[in-house]
Parts: structure tokens; C-alpha cells; sequence
């Protein structure tokens, strides 16, 4: 039975995906197929490829110490860029080589966010959007600048699936691991292509926007900053090793810190619509019934700030309501990847992202707020995900840490 929002879903122009497919079965299948990929056992045998993306990544922000402001909300983009795409093809898409300046800007993260805007008018008007699958890519340098930064979005995850393909990399690769895409060979060409956009898109633009919030929430109070660094420095002596994902899940603070900023970035803030089943009975919400056939839909938004949940201090930013004796609890309300079985594939690694980037970043560099920054820096924007108005969090290097 099918109760997926056909008009919503189609507006991400990549049908049949593990985030689009409305048939229930196929879904199902789909999952089945790359779930092992995101399991809990599949991110940390890729853990090694996420610290050194993150190094490198470290390496690149203090090449840039004495140059001004950072622009981190670029730089984490561009980290879970090539995070997600080596694992994806075993090759890199090595946004962190590019870049030539603190601003971290690139092509590619222009293109995604061209991308971001084009979701509601996909929405909208499904014959621009059958027009951009129809048009050749000879004549998309003449159409407006979402046509072309769709066209040049797909093309290079387009190129990389091919390079993928026609490797020989079969089964394992040279790091040892397999590629999320080993898992879909068996799929036509289109649904790979599909699929591959999905995840590219959806594995890091919204880690990326977590990692931002919560780098500006943590240093823009004192006390946060504090705690999180003496955590940081009792577990980790040496700051130049890497340490095992399973002893950063156990540090209570920084656990605390990723869970708050998830709540707080919500990178997918609206909500996802739902058809109430047509030959079910009809949903009853506050003794309200809601016929068969109704879309309905509930947002992370509202439930991430909602006061009798999480009290009259539901805007605030604090770590500490998650160390509660009873702070399990809130764990049902932490909506940011969806429950159920639509919840996003991708909770593992963004879980495994973020707290190896603050981890490293804290223990390892001395930093602070650029104090030249306004609210309309990160003043959010609903694009479906969710991006900032302005640069996003901006941050001063003040040397490396003992």
C-alpha cells in the first residue's frame, strides 16, 4: 500500500530511489540492498577513511591561520563531500585539494546550492523538470543557472558512477573495504544513477549543516566550549592519534553536544508527507478524525522546539538536558532522520562524522567565534534542507593545542 506524497517526492527528480520510491515493497528491497553499507558494523570499518578525510581537512583550515575568518560551514561541506563519495565509488571527489582560500568556496558547493532551491519549482512545475531531463547537455549553458547547476551536479556524479563502473574494482577495493555501490550492481544503470545522486546529496550537505551549528552553539558559550574540552583532552592524551569510534560514543559529553546540535540544525526541518491509507480506518489526532486519503505530515521543527517536551528552554542550546537520569526518553523526540522504516539510511555515519570532526577539532586546534559575524550568518533557510542565509559559522585559528 502505498503512502508516500507522489507530487512532493517527485520534486527530487530521482525516482525509485531509497528515498523516493513510493511502493512499499520496493522500498523495502532497495533498503535491503544498502543497508549493511550504513550499519552500525559497516561505519566502523570505514572509520579510518572518515579520520583521514577529517585530517586532512584539519591540515587545510590551519594552512589558513594567519590569512583571517574560516569559512567551517564550506569546509564541513566540502569534508562530507569526499567522505561520502569515497565510499560511495572508492574514489574521491577531493573537494579539500581544491581549495584556495579560507572562504572554501567551489563550483560543486555552488551547484548544490542551486540544487537546494530547485526542489520546490521540481515541485511545482513538473514540466521544467521534464524539460531539464529532456534537454541535451549541448544547450544547458543557454537555460538559467538551476538548469545548469542541475545539469552539472548530475554530470559529475554521473562521471564518477562511470569511472566506478568500468574500474576493476570488484568486491574490495585498495582500502580494503567495499564501496556502498558494490551493493547495486545489480540494478539497472538509471536506478544507479538515481541512486547515486541521492546519497551524494543527502550524505553531506546535512552533516555538514550539524557540524556547523554545533561548532557555533559550542563556542559561543564559554561553559559548553569548556566542558566538552577538558572531556575531550581526559579521554584523548595524545591529540595526534586517532581514536576508536567506540570510546568517542561513550564520552557523555560530547554525545550530549551531537544530540543537541542535531536537534537544533534539524538539516530537514519540514515535513515529509504521508497519505493517511484509503481502505484504513481514518486517523484520529486530538479527537479529530482525518479522512483516508488526507496528506498529512508533522515537521522536525515543531517538534524539536516544542516547549512541553523540552521545557520553556526548547530554543536554548544545552547539552545538559541529555544528562538527565531520564534524558532516554528524549530520545523518541529527536526526529532529525525520520522514524521508522523511511528513517534515513545515513544515521550511523553522520552519527560517526560529527563526532570525530568535533572531537578532532576541539582536541587539536585552539579556536574561536570571527567576532565580525551577524545573525544573518546563520540565519536558517528552508530549502526542504536546510542552509544558511549567510556564510554559516565563521571561526578564528589561534594555534594548535598541547
Amino acid at each position: 500500500m502505498r503512502n508516500m506524497d507522489a507530487v512532493f517526492y517527485a520534486g527530487f527528480n530521482a525516482p525509485h530511489t531509497a528515498f523516493t520510491e513510493e511502493d512499499p515493497i520496493l522500498h523495502r528491497q532497495r533498503r535491503k540492498l544498502i543497508n549493511p553499507q550504513f550499519s552500525k558494523q559497516g561505519i566502523a570499518s570505514m572509520q579510518s577513511l572518515i579520520d583521514s578525510k577529517v585530517d586532512y581537512m584539519l591540515q587545510a583550515i590551519s594552512k589558513f591561520e594567519s590569512r583571517g575568518a574560516v569559512h567551517m560551514h564550506n569546509a564541513f561541506r566540502c569534508l562530507t563531500v569526499d567522505v561520502i563519495s569515497e565510499y560511495s565509488f572508492y574514489t574521491s571527489f577531493d573537494l579539500m585539494k581544491g581549495v584556495k582560500d579560507e572562504t572554501f568556496e567551489m563550483p560543486f558547493l555552488l551547484a548544490f546550492d542551486i540544487i537546494a532551491d530547485s526542489v520546490l519549482d521540481f515541485q511545482a512545475w513538473p514540466l521544467f523538470r521534464k524539460a531539464i531531463n529532456q534537454v541535451p547537455a549541448t544547450m544547458f549553458k543557454a537555460l538559467s543557472q538551476k538548469a545548469r547547476g542541475w545539469h552539472d551536479l548530475v554530470g559529475t556524479v554521473q562521471s564518477a558512477k562511470e569511472r566506478y563502473q568500468s574500474s576493476q574494482s570488484c568486491g574490495l577495493g585498495s582500502t580494503g573495504r567495499p564501496a556502498i555501490f558494490d551493493s547495486l550492481k545489480g540494478l539497472p544503470s538509471e536506478a544507479i544513477s538515481a541512486e547515486a545522486l541521492d546519497i551524494i546529496i543527502a550524505g553531506s550537505d546535512t552533516t555538514a549543516m550539524t557540524l556547523g551549528v554545533a561548532l557555533y552553539q559550542i563556542l559561543a558559550d564559554f561553559e559548553i566550549s569548556r566542558r566538552l574540552i577538558a572531556e575531550l583532552d581526559e579521554a584523548i592524551p595524545d591529540k595526534d592519534t586517532n581514536t576508536d569510534l567506540i570510546i568517542l560514543e561513550q564520552l557523555p559529553y560530547l554525545t550530549a553536544c551531537v544530540k543537541e546540535a542535531l536537534r537544533h540544525a534539524m538539516p530537514v526541518p519540514g515535513r515529509l508527507p504521508r497519505i493517511v491509507p484509503e481502505n484504513g480506518p481514518p486517523l484520529i489526532i486530538d479527537n479529530h478524525p482525518i479522512p483516508p486519503g488526507t496528506v498529512v505530515g508533522m515537521s522536525a521543527h515543531s517538534i524539536h522546539f516544542d516547549e512541553s517536551i523540552w521545557g520553556p528552554d526548547a530554543r536554548s542550546f544545552r547539552p545538559e538536558r541529555w544528562l538527565h537520569p531520564d534524558a532516554k526518553q528524549l530520545d523518541k523526540y529527536l526526529v532529525t532522520f525520520s522514524k521508522g522504516a523511511r528513517a534515513c539510511a545515513g544515521i550511523n555515519l553522520a552519527y560517526a562524522e560529527i563526532r570525530i570532526a568535533l572531537a578532532k577539532l576541539f582536541r587539536r586546534l585552539s579556536i574561536s567565534l570571527d567576532e565580525s559575524m551577524t545573525p544573518r550568518d546563520m540565519e536558517p533557510m528552508d530549502c526542504f534542507t536546510t542552509c544558511f542565509e549567510g556564510t554559516g559559522v565563521r571561526i578564528l585559528i589561534d594555534g594548535k593545542r598541547k
